[in-house]
C-alpha cells in the first residue's frame, strides 16, 4: 500500500473512532485504539495521552502491557516501561485471582519484564522472571 494511502486510511480511522469516542466516552477501548493510531499517524503525545486515558478508565494487564511497549520500544524510555509491565503483572495476578484468567497472559508478562531487565543491565531480575513465566 502506498504510504500516502496508507495515512489517508489512518486519518479516517481516527475520524471514525473520534465519532466512537463521542458516542462511547467512558469506553477505554476507544482510547486504546487511538493511542495507536496516533502513533502510526506520528503524534507520540497524543498516543501516550491516550494510553493514560485507556488505564484510567479501566486499569488491566492489557493497557499496561501496551503503554509499557510503547514506552520500551518506541519512546526507549525504559524506566517507564518497567513501571507500566510491572503494573501488568500485578494487574494480570489481580485478573486472574477474580475471574480465573487474565487480559494479558501472564508468563508473556514475565518473559517482556524479563527481556527488559535484560536491556537495563540486571541479569538476575531478568532470570528470575524468565524462571516465573516457564513456572506459569
Amino acid at each position: 500500500m502506498p504510504p500516502d494511502e496508507a495515512r489517508a486510511m489512518r486519518l479516517q480511522a481516527l475520524d471514525d473512532n473520534r465519532e466512537a469516542t463521542w458516542l462511547e466516552p467512558e469506553n477505554p477501548r476507544h482510547f486504546h485504539q487511538r493511542a495507536w493510531l496516533y502513533f502510526a499517524l506520528g503524534d507520540l503525545d497524543a498516543a501516550e495521552r491516550d494510553f493514560g486515558v485507556a488505564i484510567h478508565l479501566r486499569p488491566n494487564s492489557f493497557y499496561y502491557w501496551s503503554r509499557g511497549h510503547f514506552y520500551g520500544n518506541i519512546k526507549k524510555d525504559l524506566p517507564k516501561a518497567l513501571a507500566d509491565f510491572t503494573m501488568a503483572i500485578q494487574q494480570a495476578e489481580r485478573e486472574q485471582a477474580d475471574t480465573g484468567h487474565s487480559e494479558y497472559p501472564i508468563e508473556w508478562l514475565y518473559r517482556d519484564r524479563g527481556e527488559l531487565y535484560e536491556a537495563l543491565g540486571e541479569p538476575d531480575k531478568a532470570a528470575a522472571d524468565f524462571e516465573k513465566a516457564k513456572q506459569r
